[in-house]
């Protein structure tokens, strides 16, 4: 794990508390997630071009867990924008823009197929590692979206959400919120 990575998840962790307590577990995994990849990119890029890396399996693992990480990634942010959008939050077109930068990515990993919106789109994400990001997937001929770019972009955007002094005006009602413990208050 690229522990300087997972640095940068510090304070981000600390904002998705404001929405709901499950965000901060969910937040963790995803950094946990982002650091090891960053790991893996550097292992990955450090090999020349056209030289073997001699271990497909840890090759493909990777791919896989970049490909899961976007997924997870893209659900978060798309439930923090929903509850920004709802609370008339500052920073809702941030995370709107966003979802749309991460749906770009998403849309051919999970449904394997083009965006309809994007033309001149290839029919499915193709993987690829550039240098020195790591994995990455060409969208297009003149679209490559890196894994390291969308997680920088969600670290940016959530500490933007830290700015904002008031996020208990966007806190959801936690579940337990509405469990009677059956202490009483005397």
């Amino acid at each position: 794990m690229d522990d300087s990575r997972y640095q940068k998840w510090m304070m981000p962790l600390i904002y998705v508390q404001g929405f709901d307590m499950w965000f901060y577990e969910i937040l963790n995994g995803l950094a946990r997630m982002d650091a090891k990849l960053v790991a893996e990119d550097h292992w990955m890029t450090s090999f020349p071009e056209g030289v073997s890396r001699g271990d497909s399996d840890r090759e493909k693992d990777h791919y896989t867990y970049s490909y899961l990480w976007v997924l997870g990634g893209y659900e978060l942010i798309r439930t923090i924008w929903q509850q920004l959008n709802e609370g008339k939050h500052p920073h809702a077109k941030t995370f709107r823009k966003l979802v749309e930068d991460f749906k770009k990515v998403r849309m051919p990993l999970a449904k394997l197929e083009s965006p309809r919106k994007l033309k001149g789109n290839l029919p499915i994400a193709r993987v690829a590692i550039a240098r020195p990001e790591g994995v990455c997937w060409i969208l297009s001929n003149k679209l490559v979206v890196s894994r390291i770019e969308l997680s920088d972009l969600l670290i940016k955007a959530l500490n933007k959400i830290g700015e904002v002094r008031n996020i208990k005006q966007v806190r959801r009602k936690n579940i337990f919120d509405e469990i009677d413990t059956g202490q009483s208050e005397h």
